[in-house]
């Protein structure tokens, strides 16, 4: 990729520490601030050693979205961080995979009013730059939306790729899901006689019932 190598060894070396950093990246505000605010700071002094290195820009995008989104999402100043982040990483190389991953973190969010499938685009966009990039983004916004097979099958892809990814292993907890049938589920647990009025809200959302899952929930 472009850009890929800054002529500055001690920017590239912070910025390979910085990403095996983000890959342990986590989901909640007092275990994964500490891990967060150590990778920020890695690609920051790799900004600071190299300014034009356009990777360690959006790997900074992409990690301030992700704090904006699971870590600290009542603090809106993360957002706009990414934003001026993934607008400088798009000037200095427009053909960065990681740009794109970031922005399509935030097109799947409230900062952008959930827009799945600009998000999808974006990271269809990152995959012809970069097949292989692991990301999970892929995997969770296709289960979000429904595309169980292919999920599963970029979750699978991303494993050969690279076994040891932390964030790829985290998401290995939705396989059962992905491949739950709602109806045969449902069947199974009517053989018994059991269960309240109200089925959890995953059944709801599967079936089309929005407002039955909103009463779930």
């Amino acid at each position: 990729e472009p850009n890929r190598y800054p002529t500055n060894t001690i920017a590239y070396q912070l910025y390979i520490r910085g990403t095996f950093n983000l890959d342990e990246r986590g989901y909640d505000e007092v275990g994964s601030m500490r891990q967060m605010a150590m990778t920020i700071d890695l690609f920051q002094q790799a900004i600071k050693a190299d300014p034009n290195y356009a990777p360690a820009h959006a790997q900074l995008a992409f990690a301030y979205a992700w704090t904006a989104l699971f870590i600290e999402p009542g603090k809106t100043n993360w957002a706009e961080l990414a934003r001026e982040e993934i607008k400088r990483s798009q000037e200095l190389g427009p053909d960065i995979a990681e740009t794109h991953l970031a922005r399509a973190l935030l097109l799947w969010s409230a900062y952008e009013g959930y827009k799945n499938e600009e998000a999808l685009k974006e990271l269809f966009i990152a995959k012809q730059l970069n097949p292989n990039s692991t990301h999970g983004e892929m995997v969770g916004i296709l289960a979000h939306v429904g595309l169980d097979d292919r999920a599963s099958q970029e979750l699978q892809r991303g494993l050969q790729i690279d076994p040891t990814s932390q964030s790829l292993a985290d998401l290995t907890m939705i396989l059962p899901y992905l491949r739950v049938d709602a109806d045969a589920w449902l069947r199974e647990r009517q053989k018994y006689g059991n269960g309240p009025a109200l089925l959890p809200p995953w059944y709801y959302i599967r079936k089309g019932r929005l407002d039955d899952a909103q009463k779930s929930l």
